[in-house]
């Protein structure tokens, strides 16, 4: 099971809202970081 990193986590990474959609519940997952809101995925 891959461990997510909470919006705080993401932020460090350098994304603080989806481009998409501007919701700012974003999750790191591994390697990327996606919009839980609508499943973009940023990186």
């Amino acid at each position: 099971m891959t461990k997510e990193k909470s919006l705080q986590g993401v932020e460090a990474e350098g994304a603080d809202r989806c481009p998409e959609c501007g919701s700012k519940d974003l999750v790191k997952r591994g390697n990327e970081i996606y919009c839980r809101k609508c499943g973009y995925v940023i990186e």
